[in-house]
């Protein structure tokens, strides 16, 4: 049985597309990109010519490279992904900051906190 859903819905392919396509241009793969990839094919971001045809006309303009095309607005999205998530990430480091500061402070034998 599988436990996350995620690895049964049908959509595991196409996050594998677009997880080549950060592998063919070279980005490394961590956990935002793979949360990306999550996100851009269950929103049904991806889009892909349902037809041989189709598809080869859409590698064209493309030298016939799959990763290509499909990192054409992959990567244009994920620019975009970053900087909706680089506000809520810069508000989670500073209260992180914050709580580390404190946390970092020295106590006296007396059991107060030293400037």
């Amino acid at each position: 049985m599988i436990e996350d859903w995620r690895y049964d819905d049908g959509k595991m392919a196409e996050r594998q597309i677009c997880l080549t396509a950060f592998i063919h241009k070279q980005m490394p793969i961590n956990r935002e990109v793979y949360e990306f990839c999550h996100y851009y094919v269950s929103n049904g971001l991806l889009s892909i010519p349902a037809t041989q045809e189709g598809l080869e006309e859409a590698l064209v303009s493309h030298g016939g490279d799959l990763y290509a095309f499909v990192g054409e607005n992959l990567f244009k999205e994920f620019s975009k992904y970053q900087n909706l998530n680089e506000g809520s990430l810069s508000r989670s480091t500073s209260k992180e900051t914050i709580v580390n500061k404190e946390s970092s402070k020295q106590i006296n034998k007396d059991g107060q906190m030293l400037p």
